[in-house]
């Protein structure tokens, strides 16, 4: 499923976060761990790196006009940004969403055989397996975009991730029957939900199912929450590429700037937009990808065909929440561009872009939905 990248010059991201708040005079930086007990090993999961810019007054009640965090969740690197919150609440803001974010991890995380996810993947082609509230939700949230999108999002995408190496390397590509095999084990209408019980049965063994495509939507939705609970009204969150910012933009400013990279060319920007309240996720084959048979196979999988895919270069997603800029990158890849003008219509405040080669290997974009103007840095090709 789609995977995305974080921001800061020194960590590449799709979309980059482009400062946008001015700084006061005083600069004070913190390196530390949070405390194990109360975050239940997170140590081990968050790196906390934290910038302070802070006006003047008594340590509980100073007002910084700029807080940022560096951190990691899904073995990714993050970054929160914060304004105008007092230095007492902002530490009380990120120790609650730093520890829910880690229970998130702990629960949906495949790749670790003592997570609820793995645990029902092994148990739930036997019988019928009882999910956590939290599994629960996700899997609810799963199942809707499923069906919005036609399908073209398919968290039980994971057999054909294993057969195409992404779990385990290969160097050989799969055979037509072991593709159609692995399709057999695919779909969440194979998948038995009992609402009252709160429980999950796979109707195949083998099935499996792997939330990467919609891991950090749903994080971003969970912590945007946390934010607006603790009145933190001007934020600026980026999880592993998946943006949120506030409705309320930085002291001095109109709107965020966000930036959206170039998929062919690293290092560069195709231009910049003015965004605020909205969330942006941008999917590609160009980051995560296996060499199979001396050729480059991306990540993202067509859920019925059993291939990856591989006709636009990127997309970049704007809409109104993380979980569907998340989901909608990639589904929109498979779906192309007949999906994204299914989903623009039915989810207002939703645009996407698309960017391909031209003859010349520049990039070509395409413009769906609403979004804001993009300036353009370089790239002579547009589609209107």
């Amino acid at each position: 499923m789609g995977d995305r990248l974080p921001l800061k010059s020194t960590l590449p991201a799709i979309p980059k976060i482009m400062p946008t708040a001015a700084t006061t005079s005083k600069r004070q930086r913190l390196l530390a761990l949070l405390p194990c007990a109360l975050l239940i090993g997170v140590v081990a999961l968050f790196i906390l790196h934290r910038d302070r810019d802070v006006t003047p007054g008594t340590d509980d009640d100073a007002v910084a006009s700029l807080q940022q965090w560096d951190f990691m969740v899904f073995n990714t690197p993050c970054r929160l940004s914060l304004w105008s919150l007092s230095m007492a609440r902002s530490d009380a803001l990120f120790i609650e969403l730093n520890h829910q974010l880690q229970l998130l991890h702990n629960c949906i995380n495949a790749y670790d055989p003592k997570s609820e996810l793995s645990a029902l993947n092994r148990d739930a082609a036997s019988a019928p397996v009882t999910c956590s509230p939290m599994l629960w939700d996700v899997l609810m949230s799963a199942r809707e975009v499923w069906l919005v999108s036609d399908g073209a999002f398919d968290v039980t995408i994971g057999p054909l991730m294993q057969l195409w190496g992404f779990h385990e390397k290969q160097q050989a590509a799969p055979s037509q029957d072991e593709i159609q095999a692995a399709c057999q084990k695919v779909g969440l209408d194979k998948v038995r939900f009992d609402e009252q019980q709160r429980s999950v049965a796979f109707s195949v063994p083998g099935m499996c199912i792997d939330f990467g495509g919609i891991a950090k939507g749903y994080a971003l939705d969970l912590a945007t929450k946390i934010l607006t609970q603790h009145d933190a009204n001007i934020f600026l969150l980026d999880l592993g590429g998946n943006i949120a910012c506030s409705a309320t933009p930085p002291p001095g400013r109109e709107a965020f700037t966000i930036g959206i990279r170039n998929p062919l060319a690293e290092g560069t920007l195709l231009g910049t937009m003015p965004l605020r309240g909205r969330f942006v996720a941008t999917s590609g084959n160009y980051e995560r990808f296996r060499i199979i048979d001396g050729k480059r196979v991306g990540h993202i999988m067509d859920p019925r065909s059993g291939q990856p895919s591989t006709y636009i270069d990127g997309i970049t997603v704007v809409t109104t929440s993380g979980l569907l800029s998340d989901v909608f990158s990639t589904a929109v890849f498979i779906g192309n561009q007949a999906l994204a003008h299914s989903l623009c219509e039915r989810f207002p405040g939703t645009g996407f872009i698309f960017v391909s080669k031209d003859q010349q290997g520049q990039p070509l974009l395409e413009y769906i939905g609403d979004l804001p103007v993009l300036k353009r840095q370089n790239g002579p090709s547009v589609v209107d």
